[in-house]
């Protein structure tokens, strides 16, 4: 499907941005849904004799290594945990076309828990060696360290980088650090709006996993994005579609594609029916086991129903999301969707890390019953909606952190904030910041979707990118039963310490920990030296991180000016594990 606008006059940027986009809403392989020879069943996704798939799912993968761990599995999937055994990743090519750098796309994978992770990789029905496309990250810095990953099993604590495609067209300017699954251009074929091939990821044991693109690429490109995948545990046949802001977009600016187009994905592990909102009525789309589709969408779609006959996976994000719409700043988003059944009646609703000034955030909410009634604490923002009916979006901008809640179980609501654009990060002179002039960056928008309490967990690992400047976490912990709060350890820096109320802070506290600051500076703390690469946090009460990085500050101008075109950002959450599922508040 087309984007409406004239090319002629898009910048550079925003050529290759598009171009980047049909690429990635193009398919993986040019199979559709409705013919295509070899595109039917996958190894590792169950069929039966008449091509349909099996309902009861995909059967189990083989483990060499002592076979599947059951237990934390199945605890997983019998709670829809978001961090879970098994993940479909998109397999769509995240390579900019003709007239850009080469890229690489990377997975995150880390292992919060206490046992090994034994992972095994299928692309196009074939298993990947791991031994030549995915590295633990030993290091931390701009130069992290990479090491074997031993027998395909991943330790308990530690996280590693899978490098799933690197295009091959343009001039090559960085290149995936080792081995990638797909080293040519065969994961950006096809037709626009075509079905494509999904990676798979299978664990022993539940690990979360985070889709990079492009790594290393900040240097070139204000398009970076990372995205905390939701398991296939997680998955429903039942959705609301998000969007990515609100309807009722302006006409086009000057020089500039508006309206952007949101768009919705969805990823399948069997052969499924799904049935959406079109306009003029309902539209059906069939997909085969293991394939990805990316399907432009207006926001107006918001609040609608997307159903299936079976499980599938949602996302919601936009090409090029500019907010506000005044500001010529936009920047590419994706996040996944949780079912309206894992939509929650509370929220810790905690903003990014200030940049340079206080800017506000910009909060959505969308309700799944009619006559949901919000309350906040400590006070209400400033046109923060009392009353919605199911399917309604309220917009809501403020500076401070809040709880938001519903008056009770029954009437969840879906959050999500957006960090906006509209300023410029500036180089240093002798009288600080300046705001204009000179050479500056842009800072472009994010969106990242709200953590409920029922995902909060007790044990944490990731991977932050090494290019970026700025990297903070945000984290928030939630009272005990008994109203104490309890120590959140990270490995870098020890007992973190600065907690800040949310609402009245008598069930959130929140604390912001940089990583890397202005200048790729690491961070001292009394227990050690942080700085971007793996890392690991634990607490024995309910926490729940956010990261966020960027160039947020100002720097020196010899240090980044010349390489940084752009205010790049990326944010994502980091979705824990719990030691015991049955301990505290459960799903």
């Amino acid at each position: 499907m087309p984007i409406a606008g004239d090319a002629r006059v898009m910048s550079r940027s925003r050529r290759i941005r598009r171009l980047f986009f049909l690429g990635l809403v193009a398919a993986a392989s040019s199979c559709a849904s409705s013919s295509c020879a070899g595109c039917g069943d996958r190894e590792g996704f169950a069929a039966n004799g008449d091509g349909g798939a099996e309902r009861d799912g995909p059967s189990p993968p083989a483990f060499p290594e002592g076979g599947r761990d059951g237990t934390a599995c199945e605890r997983a999937a019998l709670a829809h945990d978001p961090l879970g055994c098994e993940y479909l990743i998109f397999g769509t090519g995240h390579n900019p076309p003709v007239g850009f750098a080469t890229a690489c796309t990377v997975l995150f994978v880390s292992n919060p828990g206490d046992e090994p992770a034994h992972l095994r990789l299928t692309w196009r029905g074939a298993p990947v060696d791991l031994g030549a496309s995915a590295r633990l990250v030993t290091g931390q810095g701009r130069t992290p360290g990479y090491a074997p990953l031993p027998g395909d099993e991943l330790p308990p604590g530690a996280s590693a980088i899978i490098a799933l495609i690197e295009g091959l067209i343009g001039d090559p300017i960085f290149h995936c650090p080792f081995q990638p699954v797909v080293a040519d251009d065969s994961a950006a074929a096809g037709a626009g709006g075509s079905p494509g091939d999904a990676f798979r990821l299978a664990s022993s044991a539940p690990v979360s996993a985070t889709y990079f693109w492009p790594y290393g690429g900040y240097y070139f490109t204000e398009a970076a994005s990372a995205t905390a995948l939701r398991s296939a545990e997680s998955w429903s046949a039942d959705y609301i579609d998000v969007g990515t802001f609100k309807p009722g977009r302006p006409a086009p600016l000057e020089g500039l594609l508006f309206p952007t187009p949101s768009f919705t994905g969805f990823v399948v592990r069997e052969s499924t029916r799904l049935t959406l909102a079109a306009d003029g009525g309902l539209d059906t789309i069939v997909l085969d086991a293991g394939t990805v589709l990316l399907r432009p969408r207006d926001d107006l779609f918001i609040g609608t129903k997307v159903s299936a006959d079976r499980p599938f996976g949602l996302f919601t994000g936009s090409e090029a999301l500019a907010v506000p719409f005044a500001v010529r700043t936009e920047n590419r988003v994706l996040q996944p969707v949780a079912p309206p059944s894992a939509w929650a009646s509370e929220y810790a609703a905690v903003k990014f890390p200030d940049r340079l000034e206080q800017d506000p955030a910009t909060w959505r909410f969308i309700a799944r019953e009619n006559g949901t009634t919000l309350s906040y604490e400590p006070r209400a923002p400033a046109g923060a909606p009392t009353v919605m009916n199911a399917g309604e979006l309220a917009i809501v901008s403020t500076t401070e952190s809040f709880v938001v809640r519903s008056q009770d179980g029954a009437h969840p609501f879906h959050a999500s904030q957006l960090m906006p654009s509209g300023f410029t990060i500036c180089e240093l002179d002798d009288a600080g910041y300046i705001h204009t002039g000179g050479n500056c960056k842009s800072v472009y928008p994010q969106l990242l979707t709200t953590v409920p309490l029922a995902e909060f967990g007790q044990r944490a690992a990731f991977v932050t990118e090494p290019f970026f400047p700025d990297t903070s976490l945000v984290v928030t912990r939630h009272a005990d039963d008994d109203g104490s709060f309890r120590d959140v350890i990270l490995d870098c820096a020890g007992v973190l310490t600065g907690w800040r109320p949310v609402g009245l802070g008598d069930r959130y506290r929140t604390t912001r920990v940089a990583l890397s600051n202005a200048a790729f500076e690491p961070q001292r703390y009394a227990a050690g030296i942080c700085d971007n690469g793996a890392h690991a946090m634990r607490s024995d009460g309910l926490f729940t991180v956010a990261v966020w990085a960027g160039q947020h500050t100002a720097v020196p101008p010899a240090e980044i000016a010349e390489r940084v075109p752009f205010a790049s950002n990326y944010a994502f959450n980091v979705y824990g594990r719990r030691a015991e599922r049955d301990a505290g508040l459960t799903k």
